[in-house]
């Protein structure tokens, strides 16, 4: 996704990360139908990042989410090493 203008940004953010470091971020508003396909890379517990993600979309029910409109979610085809 590109963001082309100052309006585009949304609001600023901050979280905190695991380590206890500050981390900006930007919020930038989509619609609900935006995420069409969601792919998961290659990693240790691949099988179970999928089964996260779809307990996700299918129990989110929000202003961003949906649950009538189901992404794809599939798995990276390259081998984790």
């Amino acid at each position: 996704m590109t963001v082309n203008s100052e309006l585009d940004r949304g609001a600023p953010g901050f979280r905190v990360d695991a380590t206890g470091l500050i981390v900006p971020y930007w919020v930038i508003p989509i619609n609900r139908d935006a995420i069409t396909e969601v792919r998961v890379g290659p990693g240790p517990h691949q099988e179970r990042n999928v089964a996260a993600l779809r307990d996700y979309f299918e129990g989110t029910s929000t202003k961003w989410f949906d649950p009538a409109v189901q992404p794809l979610i599939s798995r990276s085809e390259i081998p984790f090493r």
